[in-house]
């Protein structure tokens, strides 16, 4: 099964980028809750199949999630 990695481009190693066949550059955006809505219908216009985007959610250790969950510290930078 493949894996998806979400990096930091500025903390990719050129190690770990020659182990993937493919590489995409994937944007992050943090959206404030006053412009949710209208991100949404934007993201309408898009291909479902190119973006994927989450709430704010807390797991406990040992859940699994079939989506890419980001830790705090990897978009509050």
């Amino acid at each position: 099964m493949d894996k998806y990695i979400v990096i930091k481009e500025s903390e990719s190693t050129r190690t770990l980028e020659n182990l993937a066949d493919s590489n995409e550059v994937m944007l992050v955006l943090r959206v404030p809750p006053a412009n949710v809505s209208q991100a949404i219908t934007e993201l309408s216009n898009i291909d479902s199949k190119n973006w994927i985007s989450s709430d704010n959610k807390t797991i406990k250790a040992g859940d699994t999630s079939d989506s890419i969950l980001l830790p705090k510290k990897a978009i509050n930078a």
